[in-house]
């Protein structure tokens, strides 16, 4: 399958008006199928990057606007020195600080966080040297000084700035109701939709859901 693997391709519509469903990216190339499962996330649905003909029904679209995803980041601090104990100690500016190397076979010493929603909004009006002083500053508090003095590297991954995710995990917003049920039906059995934020087993925010419901489609589509 590796020539039908179109990579850097923008999907900018998806037509399921006639007995075939063409799919048009942004060069206006299209491809021909018989089932299209969408994998894109919530705000790239919500924002309506990809045209749909004939448009997705009211009812789907006030379920995709029901669920929350917002912006959020993961940061990966590296140290010459383990001063922390255990795996997890509660932060302010980091939601917390995880032992990203626990259970791992690694001897390198990584700290894990991360920030969602109002903190991820002003981390992004930050530079990214200006988001791991900040965070080396609250840990000198939780740590007496020993993390700056230690310090090595970072990376940070942004899913909010990411052009084609924009947000980091979906979440039950007030309301949500059956929206993840509506939103994860298939359209006249030719559309269908698969992400963690559509998993109705609880398994939503966890790469989990992802792979759970990209299979449960799937074998819809097999199973006709």
């Amino acid at each position: 399958l590796k020539d039908s693997i179109h990579l850097n391709t923008i999907v900018k519509k998806i037509d399921y008006s006639g007995d075939n469903i063409i799919v048009t990216d942004q060069n206006g190339n299209s491809i021909s199928a018989d089932r299209v499962i969408v994998t894109v996330p919530v705000p790239v649905l919500k924002d309506g990057d990809i045209e749909f003909v004939p448009a997705l029904p009211a009812e789907r679209i006030n379920a995709i606007k029901r669920i929350g995803m917002d912006q959020g980041a993961k940061l990966f601090l590296k140290f010459n020195d383990r001063f922390y104990e255990g795996c997890i100690q509660n932060g302010d500016l980091g939601t917390k600080y995880v032992d990203a190397a626990y259970g791992k076979e690694s001897n390198d010493n990584i700290l894990l966080t991360s920030y969602f929603g109002s903190k991820a909004d002003y981390f992004n009006t930050l530079g990214e040297s200006a988001i791991i002083d900040e965070l080396l500053q609250e840990l000198d508090l939780l740590f007496d000084g020993k993390a700056s003095t230690s310090f090595e590297d970072a990376i940070i991954q942004n899913w909010g700035k990411e052009p084609f995710i924009r947000g980091a995990y979906s979440y039950q917003t007030a309301g949500i109701g059956d929206a993840r049920e509506i939103a994860a039906k298939d359209i006249e059995g030719k559309i269908f939709f698969s992400g963690e934020a559509l998993s109705t087993s609880g398994s939503y925010q966890i790469i989990d859901g992802a792979a759970e419901t990209g299979y449960q489609q799937a074998v819809k589509i097999i199973n006709g």
